[in-house]
C-alpha cells in the first residue's frame, strides 16, 4: 500500500458505495491480516516441542557417514530449519497474494506498451521481482535441505536415519 498511496481503490466507481471505497478496503485488508496473523500463529503453536529440541540438543556421538552430521542434527535441528522454511514461504506466497491484489486493486498493476514490449510499472515491477526472487530463493533453501532427506526416511519399518 506504501507504493499507492497517491491513488484510491477502482471499486464501485458508478455507485453510491463509492465514497466508503477506501474504508472498506482498509477494513477488508485489516480483517485478511488479521485471518493470516491467526492462522500463521495456529500453526506455530504446533511447534513448541521443535524449538525446545532445537535450542537443547544433544549429541548421538555417532555421524552419517554421506555429510559427517551428528545423527543429533537430523533429529533435533533439520526439523526446526524446515519449520522456519515453510513459514518463510507461507509468508512470502502471502505476501506476492496481496500485493498483486493491491496492485490491481488500485490499478498500478496495469501493463504498458514500450518499444513493441510490454512493461509494469517500475515500483511494482521491483516490488514483485524482490518477491519472486525471495520465493526463488526459499525454493533453493528447499532443495538444499531435502538433501538430508536422502539419509532420513519416514517409510518403512524403521523410522529415522537408514
Amino acid at each position: 500500500m506504501h507504493h499507492t498511496w497517491h491513488s484510491s481503490f477502482r471499486l464501485f466507481e458508478d455507485s453510491a458505495l463509492a465514497d466508503y471505497t477506501d474504508k472498506f478496503i482498509n477494513f477488508l485488508a485489516l480483517a485478511l491480516i488479521l485471518f493470516i496473523g491467526f492462522g500463521a500463529a495456529s500453526a506455530s503453536t504446533l511447534m513448541w516441542e521443535t524449538i525446545l529440541k532445537y535450542l537443547h540438543p544433544t549429541s548421538f556421538g555417532n555421524s552419517d557417514p554421506i555429510f559427517q552430521k551428528d545423527i543429533g542434527f537430523y533429529v533435533f535441528q533439520l526439523l526446526f530449519y524446515e519449520a522456519i522454511w515453510n513459514w518463510l514461504l507461507f509468508a512470502f506466497l502471502w505476501g506476492l497474494i496481496v500485493s498483486i491484489l493491491v496492485y490491481f486493486l488500485k490499478e498500478s498493476f496495469t501493463l504498458r506498451r514500450r518499444n513493441g514490449r510490454n512493461t509494469l510499472n517500475g515500483k511494482a515491477k521491483s516490488h514483485l521481482s524482490w518477491l519472486f526472487a525471495a520465493i526463488a530463493g526459499l525454493v533453493a533453501v528447499d532443495f538444499w535441505l531435502k538433501r538430508f532427506s536422502l539419509l532420513y526416511s519416514t517409510n518403512g519399518v524403521v523410522y529415522g536415519a537408514g
